[in-house]
């Protein structure tokens, strides 16, 4: 009998070596340890992982499935990357993609000429994202 992974909110398996996962917010929340739970009387099985949030000291379950696997992105964390992008006299494209050098070569984006664009693009889908507007 093969059992699967637990999925996160965005239905991504989560690997049971996973540390850390994130509430809708962007809350550390700091894995202890996942549960297969069993109900053999109705034919079914869940996932609960146990764990602490952010600096909270008590330790609680949870469902992963409410759970990111990856942080989200938020209003503040958007901010965040354009305040640094902003404190940076050159570079601060690749400050805003985190990177920390300008070794064009490895970057993702791959065109130097393009990257002002797609950083631009990057912060409007961001933005509709976080407005709750599909791409379609």
């Amino acid at each position: 009998m093969s059992v699967e992974l637990p999925k996160d909110h965005e239905g991504r398996e989560i690997p049971l070596d996973t540390e850390v996962l994130y509430d809708n917010n962007g809350v550390k929340f700091n894995v202890d340890e996942f549960k297969l739970c069993a109900l053999p009387s109705l034919r079914t099985s869940f996932w609960i992982t146990r764990g602490v949030f952010g600096d909270e000291e008590e330790k609680c379950n949870f469902l992963p499935h409410l759970l990111h696997l990856v942080q989200p992105d938020s209003w503040k964390r958007m901010l965040d990357d354009l305040d640094k992008a902003a404190s940076k006299m050159y570079c601060g494209t690749c400050t805003y993609f985190g990177k920390n050098t300008t070794d064009c070569d490895t970057c993702a984006i791959g065109d130097i000429t393009s990257c002002d664009s797609a950083a631009m693009r990057d912060i409007a889908d961001r933005i509709r994202k976080l407005m709750g507007e599909n791409d379609g």
